[in-house]
C-alpha cells in the first residue's frame, strides 16, 4: 500500500461536523496543498486496492461479531439502559457552542473594517472548496462572487475622466501657445472646481480668449468671475462664443471688463442661452443706447434671476427699456440700478410700474440716484409689491411727496414678507419719516419678518417723529428704526445745528475720496470769514457740493448774521468739538502770536476788573451787616 501523507488538520467529529479545534488561525490552512492531498489519496496502485479489500472483509467480519456481543450485554443491563434514558440531558449553552466553533473569529470589539475585505475573500475561497459552513455575522453574503464588473466600470469611468481632463489642460497649452500667451495654474487647478473665480486676476484680451476657448468643452464650471479683468472688444465676443456653446455656467460676474463694444452680442448670446441664472454687468460706462439689449434678456431669458447694472451712465430713457423688458418677465428676482443718473421721470415711471406688479422680485436697489419726488412716487409704488423683501433707495433727493407713496405702499398688503427699507440722507423732515412710519402702526398689517427702516441722517427728529416710532414699535417690538439724533426734549434751546451739520457733511464726505478731514485742513488754510460765493468755490474741491442740503446748512449754520460771511473758525471749531484730536492743527506763526497777545491781556484785564468790583461789593455787603450788628 502506498504511503500517503497525513492531510491537513481537519477532521469530522462524531456528530459529522467540522472539529475547529486547533484551528485558532485559519490563515494557516493552504488550499493548495488540500488538493494536492486529494489527488494523491485517490492515485493508489491496483495491487494496494485489492489488499485494502482484503484488509476491509476481514474487518466486517470481526465487526459483526462484536457487534453480536453488545446486543447480549444490552439486554442484561436492560434497566440499567432504561434509567440512563430517563435521566435529564443538560442542554449547552449555543454561545458556547458558537465560541468554541469560532473562536478564531476576532471578537465584535477587536472587528476592523479594514478586515471586512481580507475576510471575504477568505470565506469565498473556503466556501468554494466546501469544508464547512461559517455563520460570522459580520459578513453577510460573504459566500456571494465579487461583483468585479461594477468595480471595472468604476475603474474604467475614472480613466475615463482622467483622460478627459489630460486632454482640456492639452487643449488649453496648445490654445494659449497659438495666442502667444502663458497658461494659468489657478485655470488648471479650477478644471474640476464648480467656481473660476478670477476677479481682479489682471488677464488681459488673448488671455480671456484662451480661457473662453477651453470653457467651451467644459462641463464642470458652474460659477465664472471675470470682474475687474481688461477684456475688451475680443474677449467680449469670446464671452459671447462661450455663452452661446456651454450649457453648464450659469452665473456671469462681469463687472468692469470693457465689454461695451461686445455687448449687443453677449446679450443675444445670453437670450438664445438656457442656464443663465445671474448676470453682473456692473461698471462697464453702459449707456441709456445699450439698454434695449438688457430689453431682450430680461425677456427671453427664461432662468434669469439677478441682474446688477450698478455704475454705469444709466438715466431715464434706459430705465423705461428696463421697465420694458420688466413687464414680460416673470423668472427675475433682484435688480440692482444703483450709482446711475436715474430721475425716474417721466416715462421711466413704467420701470416702477412693472416692479410694483413683477409676481417674483425681492430686491430692489436704487441708492445713490437722483431721484426726487416724482420718481420717488414711483419708488412708493415698488415698495407695494407683495413679494418685496429688499429695497434701499438711500442717498437720493426725496421729500414730502415721496413719503406719503411710500407710506400707502408698505400699508399696502396685509401680509408681506418684507425685511428692509433704507431711505438714507433723504430731504425728508420729521413729519416725513412720521408719515412713513405711521402704516406700521396697525395691528392688521403682519410684517413678521421686518427688521430694519433706515432713514440714515435727519436734521429735525422731534416730539412727531418720536410719537409715531413709538406706536409702530408697540405692533413691532423687534423692528430696528434709525435715525438721526433728537433734540427738544431735554434741551430747552434746541438742538446744537452746528455739529449736525457737521455729522451730515461726515456721513457724504464717506463715500468720496476727499475726507471731511482734508476739508477742514484746506479750510484752515483760507481766510476765517469768506463770502458765500468764495464760500461755494471751496466747497467744491469736494464732492459735498453735489448735495446742495449740505452746502445750504452750512451757510444758513454757520453765517454771521447781517454780514453775507460764512464764519470759516467757527466751521473747524465745530469740527474739532465733535471729532477732536481727528485735524492736524499747525503752530500759529509769530505774527499769529503777536495778534493774539493784546486780545488774552485785553480778556485778563477785563476779568481782573471784575472780580475787583465784586470783591469790593462785598466787602460793602460785610460792612453794612457789621454796621447793622453794632447797632444792635
Amino acid at each position: 500500500m502506498a504511503s500517503i501523507d497525513e492531510p491537513p488538520p481537519l477532521t469530522n467529529n462524531v456528530d459529522g461536523e467540522v472539529d475547529l479545534d486547533g484551528m485558532d488561525n485559519i490563515d494557516e490552512i493552504d488550499i493548495d496543498e488540500v488538493n494536492a492531498w486529494l489527488d494523491e489519496m485517490y492515485e493508489c496502485d491496483e495491487d494496494d486496492e485489492d489488499e485494502e479489500c482484503e484488509d476491509e472483509e476481514e474487518d466486517d467480519e470481526e465487526d459483526e461479531d462484536e457487534e453480536e456481543e453488545d446486543d447480549e450485554e444490552w439486554e442484561d443491563d436492560g434497566d440499567e439502559q432504561s434509567e440512563y434514558e430517563d435521566d435529564d440531558v443538560d442542554e449547552e449553552d449555543p454561545i458556547e457552542i458558537e465560541k468554541r466553533l469560532y473562536k478564531f473569529h476576532p471578537s465584535d470589539e477587536n472587528f476592523k473594517e479594514s478586515d471586512l475585505e481580507e475576510r471575504k475573500k477568505r470565506r469565498f475561497l473556503i466556501g468554494q472548496h466546501s469544508f464547512y459552513d461559517l455563520a460570522d455575522p459580520h459578513l453577510e453574503n460573504a459566500l456571494d462572487p465579487l461583483d468585479l464588473a461594477a468595480e471595472e466600470e468604476g475603474l474604467e469611468a475614472e480613466e475615463k475622466k482622467r483622460r478627459g481632463l489630460k486632454a482640456e489642460k492639452d487643449f488649453y497649452k496648445d490654445t494659449c501657445k497659438e495666442l502667444g500667451v502663458t497658461p494659468d495654474r489657478k485655470v488648471l487647478a479650477s478644471l474640476r472646481e464648480l467656481t473660476m473665480d478670477l476677479t481682479g486676476y489682471g488677464m488681459n484680451s488673448k488671455e480671456i480668449v484662451a480661457l473662453c476657448k477651453l470653457l467651451e468643452r467644459n462641463n464642470h464650471v458652474e460659477f465664472l468671475c471675470l470682474s475687474g479683468n481688461a477684456a475688451g472688444t475680443e474677449g467680449g465676443l469670446a464671452i459671447a462664443e462661450l455663452i452661446t456653446n456651454n450649457e453648464t455656467i450659469t452665473t456671469y460676474e462681469l463687472a468692469g471688463t470693457e465689454i461695451v463694444e461686445a455687448f449687443e452680442a453677449i446679450c443675444n448670446a445670453i437670450a438664445q442661452n438656457l442656464c443663465v441664472m445671474h448676470l453682473n454687468f456692473s461698471r462697464n460706462e453702459l449707456e441709456d443706447i445699450d439698454m434695449p439689449h438688457i430689453k431682450k434678456v430680461l425677456r427671453e431669458a427664461p432662468l434669469l434671476r439677478s441682474l446688477k447694472l450698478s455704475g454705469n451712465q444709466i438715466k431715464d430713457n434706459g430705465l423705461r427699456h428696463i421697465g420694458l423688458g420688466l413687464k414680460d418677465n416673470q423668472s427675475l428676482e433682484l435688480i440692482d440700478l444703483s450709482f446711475n443718473k436715474i430721475f425716474g421721470e417721466n416715462k421711466a415711471g413704467i420701470f416702477f410700474t412693472a416692479c410694483a406688479d413683477h409676481p417674483t422680485l425681492r430686491i430692489i436697489n436704487l441708492r445713490r440716484n437722483f431721484i426726487r419726488d416724482e420718481g420717488g412716487k414711483g419708488v412708493g409704488r415698488a415698495l407695494g409689491n407683495a413679494q418685496l423683501e429688499e429695497l434701499d433707495a438711500s442717498f437720493n433727493l426725496m421729500e414730502a411727496a415721496s413719503a406719503q407713496s411710500m407710506a400707502r405702499g408698505l400699508g399696502r398688503h396685509k401680509q408681506r414678507p418684507i425685511k428692509t427699507v433704507k431711505l438714507e440722507l433723504q430731504r425728508f423732515r420729521q413729519e416725513h419719516g412720521a408719515a412713513i412710519l405711521k402704516p406700521l402702526a396697525n395691528k392688521n398689517l403682519e410684517m413678521p419678518d421686518f427688521e430694519l427702516l433706515d432713514f440714515g441722517f435727519m436734521l429735525d427728529i422731534h416730539t412727531t417723529f418720536i410719537a409715531a416710532k413709538e406706536k409702530a414699535l408697540k405692533v413691532h417690538p423687534d423692528l430696528k428704526i434709525i435715525h438721526g439724533q433728537t433734540y427738544g426734549l431735554d434741551k430747552a434751546k434746541g438742538p446744537d445745528h452746528k455739529q449736525l451739520v457737521i455729522r451730515k457733511a461726515d456721513a457724504v464726505c464717506t463715500s468720496f475720496e476727499t475726507t471731511l478731514v482734508m476739508l477742514m485742513e484746506e479750510l484752515a488754510k483760507e481766510k476765517k470769514e469768506l463770502t458765500v460765493a468764495e464760500f461755494r468755490k471751496f466747497i467744491k474741491q469736494c464732492n459735498l457740493y453735489k448735495d446742495k442740503s449740505v452746502t445750504e446748512a452750512f451757510e444758513k449754520v454757520f453765517e454771521k448774521p447781517g454780514t453775507g460771511f460764512v464764519d470759516a473758525v467757527a466751521i473747524l471749531e465745530a469740527f474739532d468739538k465733535e471729532y477732536p484730536g481727528k485735524r492736524f492743527i499747525p503752530e500759529p506763526t509769530e505774527e499769529e502770536e503777536m495778534e493774539e497777545k493784546p486780545k488774552e491781556e485785553k480778556k485778563k484785564k477785563g476779568k481782573g476788573k471784575g472780580k475787583g468790583k465784586n470783591k469790593a461789593k462785598g466787602q460793602d455787603k460785610v460792612g453794612k451787616k457789621g454796621g447793622k450788628g453794632k447797632k444792635k
